[in-house]
């Protein structure tokens, strides 16, 4: 069973993520994070999950990458990141937390 954080989780592709995962045999959901979390079913940020997960798909903003890719990156975490939009800065905090947890 792969145990999958879905980031943006409110959004359009982040709903339509959730759900899938949520019909699908060998997901689990492990949470949902969206800035506008409701503190019960979705949280507000990654920082309030202490569960166990194997990856985080990011569907919330650019400007939330570098945060989730450190978050990811310190507990050995695979990240598919689906937003787009990084500036500099951005695409190399996601390079460094990228080569930080071993990815090529």
């Amino acid at each position: 069973m792969i145990r999958v954080v879905v980031c943006g989780a409110l959004g359009r592709m982040g709903r339509l993520c959730v759900e899938k995962i949520n019909n699908a045999e060998d997901l689990e959901l492990a949470a949902q994070v969206d800035i506008a979390g409701d503190g019960n079913n979705v949280l507000s940020s990654l920082e309030h999950f202490s569960g166990s997960a194997d990856v985080v798909i990011d569907f919330s903003f650019h400007t939330a990458a570098p945060a989730i890719m450190g978050w990811a990156a310190a507990r050995g975490i695979g990240v598919i990141m689906c937003t787009t939009g990084h500036d500099e800065t951005e695409k190399a905090a996601i390079t460094a937390a990228a080569e930080e947890a071993g990815a090529e």
